[in-house]
């Protein structure tokens, strides 16, 4: 989970230096940084929700309220499919 936070945060890291330099690569980066990181966000709550169980999932828990939270994005702030449709158009 912890390889995987920090690859995100580095691919935005990408993402925000491209911009800065008004670099060609803007809109491929910050598509690969917005899919890989809300992925990553999912997969991290996901497993761990697995780690504490049942008990993650009870109302008020800060796991049952990210886990609600951490799907959102995926479909409100540009769905996954659509990243990738964007990277692919720049492959």
């Amino acid at each position: 989970m912890a390889t995987r936070t920090e690859a995100a945060r580095l691919l935005v890291h990408a993402a925000a230096a491209e911009y800065d330099t008004g670099g060609p690569d803007v809109t491929l980066r910050a598509a690969m940084a917005k899919l890989f990181a809300t992925e990553t966000a999912q997969y991290v709550v996901d497993a761990a929700v697995q780690l504490h169980g049942a008990r993650a999932l009870r109302r008020g828990h800060l796991l049952e309220h990210l886990y609600r939270e951490v799907r959102a994005p995926r479909i409100y702030e540009g769905a996954s499919e659509v990243q990738r449709q964007i990277i692919a158009r720049h492959l």
